[in-house]
């Protein structure tokens, strides 16, 4: 049985970042080529109708979940126990306190919460880190498909912040650091 992904980015027409989309570059640079993508939820019943006819099934959903609250929990249920990783947009001054609060942070937690039991991975990105986050995604994805263990994105997803000493970090070298 080939293991594959169904991609998910339907901002509900709110500029975001294309994180979904950079995972799938870094996916087919890695040679992962067949990957259903779908921007809204008509693409994504269309997609699983299809795949419904040729008796296939995806292994996993990836998904941006920056405005598509309101169309999560119909998600949800198309999505069925299948494991998902879900990318959620953090905006670093309201994490370190500099704004007042990420109520879509709060929103999305009690979504998550209300959510189909599925194997679950949250990925938090941010506009100057998204093709590090991406890249990394990718590499984490493909070895996903290869072997089923989703360990591999599990593991990535405990790393809540990249690292400040690390020189390869995008926002680090957004801010001009020379180390």
């Amino acid at each position: 049985m080939t293991r594959f992904a169904i991609f998910i980015e339907a901002s509900g027409g709110e500029p975001c970042v294309p994180i979904v989309r950079h995972t799938m570059r870094a996916l087919y640079a890695q040679g992962v080529t067949y990957w259903p993508f779908a921007a809204s939820l008509t693409d994504l019943r269309d997609i699983l109708k299809t795949l419904q006819q040729r008796n296939e099934k995806p292994s996993l959903f990836v998904l941006n979940t920056f405005g598509t609250e309101k169309i999560l929990p119909t998600v949800d249920f198309l999505m069925g126990e299948t494991p998902a990783l879900f990318f959620r947009r953090q905006l670093y001054w309201l994490h370190e306190g500099g704004g007042e609060s990420d109520a879509g942070s709060t929103h999305f937690s009690s979504i998550l919460k209300k959510m189909t039991p599925r194997l679950t991975s949250v990925w938090r990105f941010g506009g100057a880190n998204a093709q590090d986050v991406a890249q990394l995604a990718g590499r984490c994805i493909a070895q996903y498909l290869a072997d089923g263990a989703f360990r591999h994105l599990e593991y990535q997803s405990q790393k809540r912040d990249f690292d400040l000493s690390d020189p390869h970090q995008a926002w680090q070298r957004t801010l001009g650091a020379t180390t």
